[in-house]
């Protein structure tokens, strides 16, 4: 019978969280060049190639032609890009399981990501009342422009986060994540109360889209279509505004539209509150719904994390709350 053998390898991986990769980019990025990728690994040459030639030894096969210029062996390409997955799926692990560890320890901490938008929108304004009803609870916000297609786990790992609201479509696919569904979304046109002549018409007043040609449209780069959309919708694409603006998010125009710019497409879970409290005006009905809604997304490792579980609890009674308000104000 055959003796089983073992092949180890030689062990260019550090430890340390990103380090396992650099031994194969070293190579890849330097051209197969000793001098460099020691240099990169922190190692000597003569260190890198002890190793290299322990390596070729125990596989018994040559990796590598030496000579003027350092060449993959047949045998080394196909080697290759075996390695570079392994250690890139290690650095992968090793970072995931760092990522748990420093949650675990963070039992009264929760780390959130959420879109600019919805931090100045919605967040922000009702941080004071969570903070006053969760004392133990250590709030930490990462905020980012937006689009949730930017967002995968390693995301989440890298940066100890938590958990995260996107806005996103139903049946998203979110890979290695769990999303829990929070709330639909809706497309709601809202301008500033001085758009709207006398305070005391404010509230019972409503338009037609065709007066919107007298008005400034505001855009938002994180929505494009939502003006054209929401046109479509009430069957009044053939309007044309006196003019467009355009912000980066809709956290700037509906900023915007609150000064008295012109009209913006807002999410309507977003801006119920000031709507209710009169510091913007949705004179348009019926409220047009969208394919998306709004997600509490986390990794596996934060499902039973306390912090987790009570923001998404009030999380969920807050913004239904507001929903159900303007609701019954439309009523």
């Amino acid at each position: 019978a055959k003796t089983a053998k073992s092949y180890l390898l030689p062990d260019f991986y550090s430890g340390a969280t990103g380090q396992s990769g650099r031994f194969s980019e070293g190579f890849l990025l330097r051209r197969l060049h000793f001098t460099e990728a020691a240099r990169d690994l922190g190692l000597t040459q003569a260190a890198v190639s002890f190793r290299i030639k322990t390596l070729e030894q125990r596989l018994g096969i040559a990796l590598f032609e030496r000579g003027n210029h350092l060449l993959l062996t047949e045998s080394g390409q196909l080697y290759l890009p075996i390695v570079v997955d392994v250690l890139k799926r290690l650095e992968r692990g090793t970072t995931r399981v760092v990522s748990h560890g420093a949650r675990r320890q963070r039992t009264g901490t929760l780390r959130l990501l959420v879109t600019q938008s919805v931090a100045s929108l919605w967040l922000i304004p009702r941080l004071g009342d969570f903070c006053t009803a969760n004392p133990g609870i250590s709030l930490s916000i990462v905020s980012w422009i937006g689009g949730h297609s930017e967002i995968v786990a390693a995301d989440f790992n890298r940066h100890n986060i938590d958990a995260a609201i996107l806005n996103s479509r139903d049946g998203t696919n979110w890979n290695n994540l769990e999303a829990d569904k929070i709330i639909a979304d809706y497309a709601v046109p809202v301008c500033g109360p001085s758009l709207m002549g006398a305070p005391s018409r404010h509230r019972r007043r409503r338009l037609l889209p065709a007066e919107l040609r007298n008005h400034a449209l505001i855009h938002a780069h994180t929505w494009p279509d939502a003006w054209s959309s929401w046109l479509t919708h009430m069957g009044a694409s053939e309007v044309e505004p006196k003019d467009n603006l355009w912000f980066q998010h809709t956290g700037l125009s509906v900023q915007a539209a609150m000064n008295g710019l012109g009209w913006a497409i807002a999410h309507g879970p977003l801006v119920a509150m000031d709507i209710l409290a009169g510091r913007l005006v949705a004179p348009f009905r019926p409220f047009a719904p969208t394919e998306f809604a709004y997600f509490l997304v986390y990794p596996p490792e934060s499902r039973d994390l306390a912090p987790v579980q009570t923001f998404k609890t009030w999380f969920r009674a807050e913004i239904t709350r507001d929903i159900r308000s303007i609701e019954a104000e439309a009523a």
